[in-house]
């Protein structure tokens, strides 16, 4: 019999290290019959039944294995953070995950484990589930950051993604920052404004009408054409969508993309700041950060976001 580390990207309640009751799906999935239930006797089953000889020891979010993983390499590292499809956090020193992000905090400051009486100096990792980004400390433990929109600076193509997603009025934080996100708001911003005849005139787009048909990785790619006159993007959009694009086009679909990134750039230093400033880390200081890059992230402004934290603290405080 051979013992596995599970690394479950999805919110959880955890009683148990080899426990873990999924709260909701994130990420766009949406299975029936898996919220509410315990994953892992599940999973194990699913093993069991394929002959496989293993036995969960352990559950941990993605964010926080980061967070483990890298404190090994380096003992400053303090938050845990994934750049890449959905959004989460996690904190000891500093390690960012795929739209997520964990740390460490003292057990005397979650108000959710006091029944367990713990020593209010034992460490506890917290996943911070950043579509659930706190508003206030409540907020954040009952995982419900803005969903009455009234902090986050959403636009109408923001708005016609929730509405059109598996749960609409949930995840506001993780469907501006996450990379299963982006390449929706990109398509969507094409087609208004080929709506209002300022792109694309004449042409047709037949190809961009489909739903997530743009994936976040075209991003990517606009952004790292090593061409003054963006030739790589122009032979990118007759490929895959059939469209010949202008010069002045050129530059428009290179801003946007841009735009885009950086703004989900922005977003997510709000959440690398407010760890910070609960835990009191200062900038500069000796914090490491741990990432995990999805090729956009490493590619788009994402990596901007470090320069952001400074100026993103005015934002977290706003509410």
């Amino acid at each position: 019999m051979y013992h596995l580390g599970f690394t479950f990207s999805y919110p959880c309640e955890q009683k148990a290290i080899n426990h873990g009751v999924l709260q909701r799906w994130t990420k766009g999935f949406d299975i029936k019959g898996v919220e509410g239930h315990d994953v892992v006797p599940m999973f194990e089953a699913a093993l069991k039944k394929r002959g496989v000889p293993i036995k969960v020891t352990a559950v941990v979010n993605d964010t926080t294995g980061t967070l483990i993983a890298s404190n090994y390499a380096d003992p400053n590292t303090q938050i845990g953070c994934i750049f890449g499809t959905g959004g989460s956090t996690c904190l000891i020193h500093l390690l960012i995950l795929g739209c997520n992000a964990a740390y460490m905090e003292n057990a005397g400051a979650i108000p959710k484990l006091a029944y367990l009486n713990l020593p209010p100096d034992m460490p506890m990792a917290i996943n911070c589930e950043w579509y659930a980004l706190w508003s206030d400390i409540a907020d954040f433990f009952r995982g419900a950051f803005d969903n009455e929109h009234m902090v986050l600076p959403r636009t109408h193509y923001d708005a016609e993604i929730d509405r059109n997603s598996p749960r609409p009025g949930q995840q506001a934080f993780e469907k501006m920052i996450a990379g299963y996100y982006l390449g929706e708001v990109f398509r969507l911003v094409l087609l208004d404004l080929h709506s209002q005849g300022a792109i694309f005139e004449g042409k047709s787009l037949t190809k961009l009408m489909e739903p997530y048909s743009i994936d976040t990785s075209t991003l990517a790619e606009i952004e790292s054409d090593p061409f003054e006159n963006l030739i790589e993007t122009g032979d990118m959009f007759i490929q895959k969508f059939g469209l010949e694009c202008t010069e002045p086009e050129l530059r428009l679909i290179r801003r946007l993309a841009e735009l885009i990134g950086l703004r989900a750039a922005r977003l997510s230093a709000c959440g690398v700041a407010a760890i910070a400033k609960k835990k009191n880390i200062k900038v500069p200081s000796t914090c490491s950060i741990a990432l995990i890059l999805s090729r956009l992230a490493q590619s788009a402004p994402m990596a901007l976001y470090l320069r952001n934290i400074r100026t993103s603290e005015s934002v977290c405080s706003r509410r």
